[in-house]
């Protein structure tokens, strides 16, 4: 065990290729049946627009021939299909997370699970993951905005968010540890 850990120490391509064979299998065999694994990232563009993307969701900002609150727009079925054993939903950088964009994963989750389009995100579980301290939302109200003037995506956005109602808050450093 020990001349593993040194080769994987010295040699940063085996080391990669470890690391991605763990997290590929870890994603097939645990988490594929009941979670959904998705993130956002901002991208600043140029002329100063921003956009961000989940693509767990089978959605794009910005993408002008997908209407989340279409139930029978063309990726409806496939959305329905990727999704029907979904449990969770873990968004990662909640920090990059805008009210507007939870709306609109909030509508997404309904039109994915339209026997529960009348619960908060189709009535997934939904984990927030990340530090507020981190980078904002681009060109959107975060998500702990007190702002009273809010469009009719951003009020929808900040009721769910308001919905959250536990924070779990790690205090403890820990790293891997173990012999594999």
């Amino acid at each position: 065990m020990a001349l593993s850990r040194q080769l994987l120490r010295d040699n940063a391509h085996i080391a990669a290729y470890h690391f991605h064979k763990r997290h590929t299998l870890f994603r097939t065999i645990v988490l594929k049946q009941k979670f959904n694994l998705t993130d956002s990232w901002g991208r600043y563009e140029w002329q100063g627009r921003g956009s961000s993307h989940h693509h767990g969701l089978y959605w794009l900002s910005g993408h002008l021939d997908l209407d989340p609150d279409n139930d029978q727009s063309p990726d409806a079925a496939a959305l329905q299909s990727r999704l029907r054993h979904i449990k969770y939903l873990v968004v990662d950088e909640k920090s990059m997370l805008g009210l507007e964009q939870l709306a609109r994963i909030d509508s997404r989750l309904r039109q994915a699970f339209p026997q529960r389009n009348l619960e908060f995100f189709g009535g997934v579980s939904v984990l927030l993951v990340g530090d507020f301290f981190q980078l904002p939302p681009v060109r959107q109200k975060p998500l702990y905005s007190t702002s009273t003037c809010l469009s009719s995506s951003e009020r929808r956005g900040q009721v769910a968010y308001r919905l959250f109602n536990r924070t779990v808050f790690l205090t403890t450093v820990q790293r891997q540890a173990g012999d594999d």
